[in-house]
């Protein structure tokens, strides 16, 4: 918003700093005080040169010290050159006295009429009280509120009717004869009528004056009274507020009657009943000259719901005005039928509140069985409060367009406030961007509500509720709700939330935990994630692939209940019960989180907005998937993953529904929990990311807003939300996520099978490493064996040659054979040891100096007496690179040159200034890259194809061009020809040393990436991206050949093909209504289309994050990987579901209950389906059942394989 400034008067502190928060600014300073005379001074804090300044002051409170504050600030803003001032009164005062009345033939001043007793049954102070029995006193003032009379009234009573006394009379009858005659007493005639001020022209004149612009404010008294200005004078309604909360809030609402308790807001009360499709009832009232005949009744039945009520003549003294004047009767007529009815009676304001509590006296008296009060102005003057407090109203539901604090803390239960902040905020934000206010009710998406259904909003890419930051709290459970005037579709009661969340979580964990122990083997992957507890419950060093916080919540569970680790999880099929493994502890650690995810994937979709069927049919999915289920019964990771997927979308929908509160205190806590849950995605594993990236566009989006100069923010309060944001969701998660880390070094101080994975500087750290006792300084015309650090192989050579010609027909060099071989004993063999000679230069007296890195060597093959060289020669099965061959005696002398290569250190990460550094090179320490000196390729194997027959499917060994590869480092393993007179024979105990844990971190990250990057090899259970979302296919996790049993990995078949129908019509659905949008056909409503694009959008985003980045990796793919996707797709489907059965046409009459049934239908029949597949599938899911060949032949769906077909 451009330039803008509100600024709050006295009178409504609390509401202007509401409004202010709505619009995301800061309320404007002013200070206001009295001098000793009582005059009031104003003092604008802030500059409103060029601004567009908004002054908020309702009519409440001492009204003439309130309007004359709002005056003198009008007039200060004007002064100091504000481009355009508004006065924003949401209570108009002196806005229910006349003006200029209507006088049939009658001519002169405006006056009233001395026959106070024609006033309406609203503004009558008094009613007389009727003679019948069974109603007597009803219309007595102190009994229809259950008070005493209270002094205070009668003493505003006097002060609003004083009595005339002439001070002189005129005698000239000439002059006098058209004035009424007044005896001593101060009677008039009963015709004339008085002089009276013109407060409607007096107020907008004033107004006008002191240099309003325009005029804000909300039901208007009299609607007329927007004639008195010149100005524009926008008059906003909270009837569709009143709907909104008679939708949300009142059970059955379809079946209340809407009462007016006048005739003077029939109109407002028929409006609201027509809209909701309620019946209507009215109190009328009438007075008459003279009584009827017969006796006088209070209340008689005339059918067709019509109940009159008769008082007596001059049953309660009237003001000294009314003397004089003939008797009248009032007769009362409650024109409906509300017996056994829940009554709404609708008002624009209660003052005294005589009207509506008697009112609600004579509703309960026809048989209503609650009764509530809709107002939009609840001044509640005088004793209006204890009188209401002890009448027949059940609930009062006001507005704070006055202050009801002390109101709410006396009335308590009984009473309700509604939020109107936001109407004002949009009208303030339409005004100062010149857009349409008398459209605001198309204007979905500024409007929220504070508790169940959705509406659409700009600042963030998700259609969710809007919740204050005090909204949990018990007082504003009961003091304020902020109900969406705009909303359309029927809210249900929180009880059938909590209902089906309890029952669906419940089956959940009985699906779950139902024969948990069986089979009682390792089952597919717990022979990593089982080793890996068992690691670290021995302190013992290992490496894996995956971050280690849901590794290291495994191990707490062994820790927990005392377990020792020694169980290694070997082999799938090993037994748990022979040696003692508290298998079904740690499987329950899984289990439980898979219960969990259940009712949060609930949670989520009651907080994005969905009904309770829709809530339920997405937590089906989930908690009956083949797929999920059987993940969440084992020792793996998946569960942790999947249950912090789930929460991060939880936590970032709940975030949202405070986003009109930055940085308020629940603000705050929904961000960080966001950010905690993202920090448990990516700490579990490196898919994670994905949900980093569909958060992380759902944040850039709403910032992209926020950073609009119309949203009002200033770059300072921008930078508070961006920050805020970083730290929150990038800063804190990142060192959460460095912390399992710290912890995973701090406890695997042992040394252990993941050392050679490290670097010897990193496996000096470790206890009891094996460097410390083998590792020896290497020098020249050492023999050693060389290993490859990639694939642990040794290079090797042997006196066979390449074939001349390969099998494509390329040619090759047909000399000796190098390649590279396993093997436990290596350094026993000749044909694996390499004797390093130094250059020519240096061959005199080398013999004992140590090799450094950077040197130039020659090695020579201990087997065949050759030295190792590479020329420029095709390797036999990669054609880019070099051959490496051994050549003999002449020939080596005379390619000398070809059989120089230089020992390059490697240490990842780490500068080129570092890896060019001169270090004494150390058997199992030093990594280093041997460069071919005259072709500058690096010597490297590779395991993933081996050589042929005559290779003897050995390692191919070749010259890499490119010599930055991480696959091209070796070690120096051992040193074979060691004389036990060497003192590097001899063990020397070595300190273990230490190194900063961020250097630690480092080098195991990128051996992760890079490991995990070289997960390429073939898998006879690795699928493709394009089958997961059908399920076409699974994986074998166990199979027990003696009892014919087996569990096998398959999503549930009727879920996932379900999910990919609603996928396919929801972008059906958005192209259908981009092209018909080009064609300037609006098919769709408003709040139909922020729901479409805004919430199943983010979902749809999420869905797509979570899926197709697979398409672009290298690496091994199994079904699994497809769980998070299937999760929020989960989520998706419910949506849609929702939204295809919902009145979604800008013209749709489709009642609730065919909407409902629609609903229930497809939810019913879907599920059905869903769990039938479930139950029909579970004996290779639990793996507790022998099937028959028939039976498992039945169950191949699609490609699903299994076992024992036959």
């Amino acid at each position: 918003m451009r330039d803008i400034m509100v600024l709050g008067g006295s009178s409504h502190p609390l509401l202007t700093k509401a409004i202010c928060r709505n619009l995301t600014i800061e309320p404007g300073k002013l200070d206001s005080h009295k001098f000793a005379n009582g005059e009031t001074s104003i003092i604008v804090k802030d500059s409103v040169r060029e601004k567009d300044v908004f002054i908020v002051q309702s009519g409440c409170g001492p009204v003439n010290d309130t309007f004359i504050e709002l005056l003198i600030t009008i007039a200060a803003c004007k002064t100091a050159s504000s481009k355009r001032v508004t006065a924003v009164l949401p209570l108009f005062p002196y806005s229910r006295q006349p003006d200029v009345p209507f006088m049939p033939n009658s001519t002169g001043a405006p006056s009233i009429s001395t026959t106070k007793d024609s006033c309406t049954f609203e503004s009558a102070p008094t009613t007389p009280r009727p003679l019948s029995k069974d109603r007597k006193g009803y219309f007595n003032e102190a009994n229809a509120a259950g008070t005493k009379e209270n002094p205070r009234v009668d003493t505003l009573k006097q002060q609003q009717y004083p009595k005339y006394t002439p001070k002189s009379v005129i005698t000239n009858s000439a002059a006098t004869h058209f004035l009424p005659q007044i005896d001593s007493q101060g009677k008039t005639d009963s015709g004339y009528k008085q002089w009276i001020s013109p407060n409607g022209t007096l107020i907008a004149n004033l107004l006008t004056t002191a240099g309003a612009d325009r005029v804000i404010t909300m039901d208007l008294h009299d609607p007329q009274f927007q004639g008195f200005f010149n100005i524009p004078v926008d008059n906003l309604h909270s009837r569709p507020l009143m709907k909104r909360y008679i939708i949300d809030y009142i059970p059955n609402y379809r079946e209340c009657v809407i009462v007016s308790p006048d005739s003077g807001g029939a109109k407002r009360a028929t409006a609201i009943a027509d809209s909701i499709g309620c019946t209507f009832a009215l109190i009328h009232k009438e007075r008459r000259a003279k009584l009827p005949k017969g006796p006088p009744q209070t209340s008689s039945s005339m059918g067709s719901g019509l109940a009159i009520s008769q008082p007596v003549q001059n049953a309660v003294p009237q003001s000294p005005y009314h003397q004089g004047t003939p008797k009248m009767v009032a007769t009362t007529m409650l024109v409906g039928d509300v017996k056994d009815k829940v009554c709404v009676l609708i008002d624009d304001l209660v003052d005294t509140s005589y009207t509506i509590t008697r009112a609600a006296k004579l509703l309960k008296d026809e048989g209503a069985k609650y009764v509530y009060a809709l107002v939009t102005h609840g001044i509640f003057s005088g004793d209006a409060i204890n009188r209401i407090s002890k009448s027949q109203i059940d609930k009062v539901v006001t507005t704070n367009s006055v202050p009801q604090s002390e109101n709410v803390a006396i009335l308590k239960e009984k009473i309700e406030v509604l939020d109107v902040s936001r109407i004002f905020a949009e009208a303030i934000r339409r005004i100062n961007n010149g857009e349409s206010v008398s459209k605001m009710s198309q204007a979905v998406k500024k409007r929220t509500t504070a508790g169940r259904k959705t509406q659409p909003v700009s600042d963030t890419i998700i259609d969710v509720p809007v919740r204050d930051q005090n909204s949990n709290s018990k007082r504003n459970k009961n003091s304020l709700k902020e109900v969406d005037a705009y909303a359309s579709a029927e809210v249900e009661p929180d009880y059938k939330y909590w209902i089906a969340l309890s029952f669906i979580t419940a089956v959940a964990f009985y699906v779950r935990f139902t024969k948990l122990g069986t089979p009682d083997k390792v089952v597919f992957d717990e022979v990593h994630f089982g080793k890996f507890a068992s690691y670290y419950l021995e302190r013992t060093y290992f490496f894996d692939l995956h971050p280690p916080f849901a590794k290291l919540l495994i191990a707490f569970v062994g820790w927990l209940i005392g377990y020792n680790g020694k169980f290694k999880f070997d082999a799938i099929g090993d037994s748990y019960t022979e040696n003692n493994v508290p298998y079904i502890a740690y499987r329950s650690l899984s289990a439980l989180q898979g219960t969990a995810v259940v009712p949060v994937m609930f949670l989520t979709m009651k907080t994005l907005g969905f009904s309770v069927a829709a809530c339920l049919f997405s937590s089906i999915i989930v908690c009956f998937d083949t797929a999920q289920v059987l993940d969440s019964r084992l020792i793996l990771l998946d569960a942790t993953l999947i249950l912090s997927v789930a929460l991060t979308m939880f936590c970032y929908c709940k975030f949202s529904t405070f986003r009109r509160d930055p940085f308020g205190k629940k603000w705050w806590t929904w961000l960080l929990a966001t950010g905690v849950s993202l920090s448990c995605v990516i700490s579990t594993k490196y898919v994670g990311v994905f949900t980093y990236f569909t958060i992380g566009i759902a944040v850039c989006h709403e910032l992209w807003i926020l950073l609009d100069y119309q949203r009002g923010l200033t770059l300072q309060q921008f930078s508070k939300h961006f920050f805020a944001r970083l730290w929150a969701l990038i800063i804190i998660p990142f060192v959460i996520y460095l912390t399992w880390f710290y912890i995973h070094f701090a406890i695997l101080t042992k040394s252990g099978p993941g050392d050679t994975f490290m670097s010897s500087e990193f496996q000096e750290t470790l206890q009891e490493s094996p460097l410390a006792k083998l590792s020896k300084q290497v020098q020249y015309y050492d023999q050693i064996t060389i290993k490859h650090k990639e694939t642990g192989a040794f290079l090797h050579s042997h006196d066979h040659v390449y074939p001349l010609r390969y099998e494509d027909g390329r040619i090759s060099s047909n000399k000796q054979q190098v390649t590279c071989v396993d093997g436990d004993n290596a350094s026993s063999d000749p044909n694996n040891q390499w004797e390093i000679i130094p250059v020519q230069a240096e061959n005199d007296g080398a013999k004992g100096k140590d090799v450094y890195t950077n040197d130039v060597v020659r090695f020579k093959h201990v087997g065949t007496g050759g030295f190792l060289l590479t020329h420029d020669v095709a390797s036999p099965l990669k054609a880019t690179n070099e051959e490496f061959i051994v050549v003999f005696d002449d020939v080596a002398e005379k390619r000398y040159n070809e059989t120089l290569f230089r020992l390059k250190l490697d240490v990842p990460g780490s500068s080129p200034k570092k890896q060019n550094q001169r270090k004494k090179i150390k058997t199992m320490a030093t990594s280093l890259k041997v460069l071919h000196m005259d072709t500058v390729v690096a010597m490297w194997t590779h395991d993933d194809e081996l050589l042929p027959e005559w290779g003897f499917n050995q390692q191919e060994v070749s010259g890499n061009k490119n010599i930055k590869s991480k696959e091209n480092v070796w070690t120096f393993d051992v040193i074979t020809n060691l004389d036990e007179s060497d003192p590097r024979s001899k063990y020397v105990p070595k300190k273990i040393k230490s190194i900063p844990f961020l250097k630690k971190w480092w080098e195991l990250q990128g051996l992760m990436f890079h490991h995990n990057n070289q997960l390429s090899a073939s898998h006879p259970f690795a699928s493709q991206p394009d089958s997961w979302p059908l399920a076409l296919s699974g994986v074998s996790f166990f199979n027990d050949n003696e009892a014919k049993k087996q569990i096998f990995f398959v999503g549930n078949v009727i879920g996932f093909w379900l999910e990919v129908c609603f996928l396919s019509i929801y972008v059906g659905l958005v192209l259908a209504d981009q092209i018909t949008r080009r064609r300037n056909y609006h098919l769709l409503s408003d709040k139909a289309r922020s729901r479409l694009y805004n919430t199943l959008g983010f979902l749809f985003i999420g869905w797509c994050a979570h899926y197709f980045p697979f398409y672009l990796m290298n690496r091994q793919k199994f079904l699994h990987h497809y769980l998070p996707a299937h999760l929020i797709a989960a989520l998706f489907s419910g949506g849609l579901v929702e939204f295809v059965c919902s009145n979604n046409s800008t013209s749709a009459n489709t009642s609730q209950g065919r909407k409902k049934i629609k609903m229930t239908f497809l939810v019913v029949l879907a599920s059905i389906g869903i769990i039938w597949f479930f139950f029909y599938f579970r004996p290779i899911i639990y793996g507790d059942v022998s099937l028959t060949p028939a039976e498992v032949q039945a169950r191949q769906w699609l490609d699903i394989k299994l076992h024992y077909a036959k």
